[in-house]
């Protein structure tokens, strides 16, 4: 967070932070199984555009929840098991579901005091009792995006929410980080825009050989 008296600095973003951003990717300073220090090189010229010598993406951000240190040498034969479904996931989906009926009661605080402090690496404050039901909501979401990183799910999450219009459209920003002038700079994934339509987006277009086998069924809007 960015917010006036969250304590965050921009010059050390990675300090204080919910300590689950550590666990979802590499950041500054990082470890990586080869014993080489993550270190984004920004703007170097190479194909990734952040820095090749140290792995960087375009973003100047990599993946960390699917990397095994085993498996450095073949990553594409990674011994991780895929994620299909966690029990933190199970939780947050009961809190939503409860939300969204405005059955709220202590279950809910319950389910996501538990993903933020129910394991020995990852002690969250609990969330305060005696929220609105919109309140809950933005709570729940932002729990899901970031419990749930990199495993499949907020793109449904944000198309479910009809949110995919606000968060989706326009360009890529990655890391930010202080040049040789310590001014403050944030990189842009360079001729990359996201577009996302709500006019059509949120539903896909039923295929034309459905709709010559079925006459009643009537194409989704603006496709």
């Amino acid at each position: 967070m960015n917010d006036a008296g969250s304590g965050f600095d921009p010059y050390h973003p990675y300090d204080n932070r919910d300590p689950r951003l550590r666990f979802s990717v590499y950041v500054d300073g990082d470890l990586l199984p080869s014993g080489i220090a993550f270190k984004p090189a920004p703007n170097s010229g190479t194909a990734d555009a952040i820095g090749s010598t140290y792995i960087a993406s375009t973003t100047g951000y990599n993946i960390k929840k699917y990397i095994n240190a085993e498996d450095y040498a073949n990553p594409s034969n990674s011994g991780i098991n895929i994620i299909l479904l966690r029990y933190a996931e199970v939780l947050l989906t009961l809190a939503e579901a409860k939300i969204e009926l405005d059955q709220i009661d202590q279950s809910v605080y319950d389910a996501i005091n538990t993903v933020r402090n129910g394991r020995s690496d990852v002690k969250l404050p609990n969330i305060p009792t005696g929220l609105t039901q919109e309140q809950l909501r933005q709570i729940v979401r932002h729990e899901r995006t970031v419990e749930l990183a990199f495993e499949g799910l907020h793109l449904f999450d944000i198309r479910r929410w009809k949110t995919a219009e606000t968060v989706m459209n326009g360009p890529v920003y990655g890391i930010t980080y202080a040049d040789a002038s310590n001014k403050l700079v944030t990189v842009q994934v360079v001729s990359f825009n996201r577009v996302f339509d709500k006019s059509r987006h949120y539903l896909w277009p039923i295929p034309q050989k459905e709709t010559y086998l079925n006459p009643n069924l009537k194409q989704n809007p603006n496709w």
